[in-house]
């Protein structure tokens, strides 16, 4: 009998042996889980450095590919005011985005960069107010509107507060299609120097109030 009993443990370590015991099988599908998440884990990691890596191709791309262009205060009331009819002549096309330049950093369409005839000191000054007001809402008034065969304007009164290049501070509101709307600040200049033949000058009898707001806009290298 204890020679039976003996082979009986024997026979059933064999048989413990052969089979997994049930802690080896979750020790198994343990591994097999852990193993997995590693991979996905790892997966996972491969794809986020990879997207980081393209985000940061596309935003060194985005600030290479754009320069400062110029400060202008957007007015976007004047918008408004043109989607009336009769506002301008029928052969006019409506400004998209009326504006008022107070400095160029780049040459315009037309070739011209006004700022040259300041200093750098000034320009450097006029940059530095500009900063401290970017995004600021300001006040301003329209005093007169100021129109020719091709184009339409009307002129603008700044804050005191606001550094401002351009000769003659305006906003453009429509031109003739083809027209770059940069002929405004030569039609102004023109009038101011007494020449205004074949130009229609409306002095408004109230000064219109505008609120707008000051941005730097940037421009593309490969349109600028």
């Amino acid at each position: 009998q204890a020679y039976q009993r003996a082979e009986e443990r024997k026979r059933h370590g064999v048989e413990k042996l052969a089979d997994p015991a049930p802690h080896e099988e979750f020790r198994t599908q343990v591994r097999k889980v852990f193993y997995a998440d590693k991979e996905q884990a790892e997966k996972r990691a491969c794809a986020a450095r990879q997207g980081q890596s393209k985000q940061t191709q596309v935003d060194e791309g985005g600030s290479q590919s754009s320069v400062p262009l110029l400060w202008k205060i957007d007015l976007p009331e004047v918008s408004t005011v043109l989607s009336q009819r009769g506002i301008l002549p029928a052969s006019f096309v409506p400004v998209e985005h009326p504006h008022a330049v107070v400095l160029r950093l780049d040459s315009d369409k037309t070739g011209r960069m006004p700022e040259a005839s300041f200093s750098e000191e000034s320009l450097s000054a006029m940059r530095e107010a500009l900063e401290a007001l970017q995004g600021e809402d300001l006040e301003l008034r329209m005093t007169e509107i100021v129109i020719e065969e091709n184009v339409a304007c009307a002129v603008v009164e700044l804050p005191p507060i606001m550094p401002c290049a351009t000769r003659v501070p305006h906003v453009t509101l429509g031109t003739k299609p083809g027209v770059p709307i940069e002929n405004a600040a030569d039609l102004l200049e023109r009038v101011k120097a007494g020449n205004d033949t074949g130009v229609t000058c409306i002095q408004l009898p109230k000064p219109r109030p505008l609120t707008g707001k000051l941005v730097l806009e940037y421009s593309s290298l490969g349109s600028a």
